[in-house]
């Protein structure tokens, strides 16, 4: 099991559960979750002959629990819950995960879970991107279905690329910050000046 928090992100937590629960259906899992009071909860498996045989049939589990700028994530494998519907999220926030024993299956672990927090981090790190650009397509849908004119279309399609801009430019400081180049109080200086000219 692998624990990470994140603040400062800005992240839709529920965007972002929807987002791994489509990633892992996309490679051909099984999914299933459940989200309860701030708490989101993915289970994924692939349910192949072989992989019993090997002992990796248990579920990829992805826990997300907290608030936009301040959240963890973990991932884990562990026994695939028969109804997670029924309270499986408590059941993982108290210890539902666990490691599979084999060799082989640990090795497969392993090199899923790297893919996934691979997945994970791109979208919590750069969410506000990924969240943004959908409301773009949902303004152009809103557009021509006449929902919107076009006055509207594009006075909200403006700030929304507003927000995109502010967003690269943010995670452009963070990089700069966290390679040592500016120090945490320019950060936050220039953070406000950004702010201020959006």
């Amino acid at each position: 099991m692998v624990k990470k928090t994140y603040q400062n992100k800005n992240c839709d937590l529920d965007a972002l559960s929807k987002t791994i629960k489509s990633w892992f259906a996309e490679q051909g899992y099984e999914v299933q979750s459940n989200e309860n009071e701030g708490a989101w909860f993915i289970q994924a498996r692939k349910s192949e002959a072989w992989r019993k045989v090997v002992g990796a049939s248990r579920a990829f589990n992805v826990l997300i629990q907290g608030q936009p700028n301040e959240f963890f994530i973990e991932v884990g494998t562990g026994a695939w819950t028969a109804n997670l519907a029924a309270g499986g999220v408590a059941l993982f926030i108290t210890g539902g995960f666990s490691l599979i024993g084999s060799g082989i299956a640990v090795g497969w672990s392993k090199k899923i879970e790297g893919d996934i927090w691979n997945f994970i981090e791109q979208k919590a790190i750069f969410g506000e991107k990924v969240i943004t650009n959908d409301k773009l397509s949902q303004l152009k849908v809103a557009l021509e279905s006449g929902i919107l004119s076009q006055e509207e279309f594009d006075r909200k399609a403006a700030a929304i690329q507003k927000e995109i801009a502010f967003s690269e430019k943010l995670k452009q400081l963070e990089n700069a910050k966290n390679a040592g180049i500016i120090t945490d109080e320019e950060f936050e200086q220039k953070k406000k000046i950004l702010a201020d000219s959006i």
